[in-house]
């Protein structure tokens, strides 16, 4: 086991991103890249078709996994009980694949809540600059080591881009090359065209999903109406709760205080 792979220490090639990526506007419902659609030949004839499903794209909110573990429609799966923070906020969980629908890999639910994670990089983070698309959009820098790589994976509720710079010898491309400076440029110019022929639409939001005022310097929950909240998304019963007395700014050790 390489417990550094969590950390981005394994190569993985920009198909294999955008398909782990693509996962999250469409609510952990996978789908299989393809790498033409159509060859002509030089006076037009069509010689090989390969017809896309996903084109236009059509964002289908998966059934609640509490309920499709239960439901007629959906076979009931093992759930997988998961205890939360301390114990205190039991989620339990169905097992991915759906037996009934293969494509659905990953829990609607944690999969909004990864959407929603990465729509933070964009709008206060070091993917800023996606902000420019004018649209509904998620993403992540990356920049390896020594500036080896350069990335940025950002997406929209309809398309999906991975951008990577870097050298196939693996030397350095230079100080300061980052993913927010020598990947995201690409990655808007290359969006502002992808995009125009998809509507302007928000994320999904499946049920399950609830919404708490956060303090930015805690973790804490805030009261609806204190200024300095911000909006974050939680699958419902991991939401914090309104802590009654206690330190108002955290003391510095963030991680132990979530245990708490």
């Amino acid at each position: 086991m390489d417990l550094s792979i969590s950390l981005g220490s394994m190569a993985v090639s920009p198909l294999e991103l955008a398909k782990v990526y693509g996962l999250f506007p469409r609510l952990g419902k996978k789908l299989t890249p393809v790498f033409y659609t159509e060859i002509r030949d030089r006076d037009g004839k069509k010689l090989e078709e390969l017809p896309l499903k996903n084109i236009p794209p059509t964002i289908v909110v998966p059934p609640n996994s509490e309920v499709a573990a239960g439901s007629a429609s959906v076979p009931a799966v093992a759930p997988t009980p998961s205890s939360g923070i301390s114990g205190k906020m039991p989620v339990t969980l169905p097992t991915y694949p759906l037996p009934n629908d293969p494509d659905q890999v990953l829990d609607p639910r944690v999969a909004y809540v990864m959407t929603h994670l990465m729509t933070e990089v964009v709008n206060y983070g070091t993917g800023t600059e996606a902000r420019q698309l004018g649209r509904a959009v998620a993403g992540k820098t990356g920049t390896t080591n020594d500036y080896l790589d350069a990335w940025f994976t950002g997406f929209t509720p309809n398309a999906v881009t991975v951008v990577w710079v870097g050298h196939d010898n693996q030397t350095p491309l230079g100080p300061g090359e980052t993913g927010a400076r020598a990947a995201l440029p690409i990655w808007l110019s290359f969006m502002k065209e992808a995009i125009k022929s998809y509507p302007d639409a928000q994320f999904s939001v499946p049920s399950g999903i609830v919404f708490a005022p956060i303090d930015p310097n805690t973790g804490k929950r805030l009261e609806a109406n204190s200024s300095r909240a911000i909006r974050e998304a939680f699958i419902e019963g991991t939401e914090p709760k309104i802590q009654t007395g206690g330190p108002a700014e955290s003391t510095g050790d963030f991680l132990k205080e979530d245990f708490e």
